[in-house]
């Protein structure tokens, strides 16, 4: 971990897919969180790309993937209204 780094800051995949985990929206939280979560998860998956080289494919596969489920969950709303 880098000194001084929030330690919601990953330097390894690994430890982004334990912070996505643990950072779940509660059950029945609505489109907005989930969408504030893929978002949040999307950047951090994309500076995870920058740091982790040897799994720098794979962050950026999960960065587009949650951005992927950031915009399906934005279509829907748009469909509601």
């Amino acid at each position: 971990m880098v000194p001084g780094a929030p330690p919601d800051d990953p330097e390894t995949l690994v430890h982004a897919h334990v912070i996505a985990a643990a950072t779940l929206p509660a059950p029945g939280a609505g489109f907005e969180a989930w969408v504030k979560h893929h978002r949040k998860n999307r950047s951090m998956y994309l500076r995870v790309s920058e740091i982790d080289h040897a799994n720098r494919a794979a962050a950026l596969y999960w960065a587009r993937f949650e951005q992927g489920k950031a915009e399906i969950l934005l279509d829907q709303l748009e469909g509601d209204g």
